[in-house]
C-alpha cells in the first residue's frame, strides 16, 4: 500500500479534506469508490461531476488505476469524458 500511496496523493485532492480531515486512508478511498459507483448508477453525469467534482473523481480514478481497479477507472474516465463533450 505505501508504494501506491505516494501515486495517488495528487495535488489534485481537495485542501478542504486534507484541513480537515488529513489525507484520506486507502479505506476512505475504497469506501468513496463504492459511494461513487452507486451514484454512476444513478445519476446522470452532470449530476455526478456537479456532486463529487471533477478533482475528486480523477483522484479517485487515479487510486484505482494503482490498485489495478481498471474496470472502475474505465467508469470514472467515462464520466470525466462525456462531462467534456457536453
Amino acid at each position: 500500500f505505501a508504494s501506491h500511496e505516494a501515486s495517488w496523493s495528487a495535488k489534485s485532492l481537495p485542501i478542504e479534506f486534507v484541513d480537515l480531515f488529513g489525507e484520506p486512508t486507502e479505506e476512505d478511498l475504497e469506501i468513496m469508490t463504492q459511494v461513487m459507483i452507486q451514484d454512476v448508477h444513478r445519476l446522470s453525469n452532470m449530476d455526478i461531476v456537479d456532486k463529487w467534482g471533477l478533482d475528486w473523481i480523477r483522484y479517485i480514478l487515479n487510486f484505482n488505476e494503482q490498485v489495478e481497479e481498471y474496470e472502475l477507472c474505465a467508469v470514472f474516465k467515462e464520466v470525466i469524458d462525456n462531462h467534456y463533450e457536453v
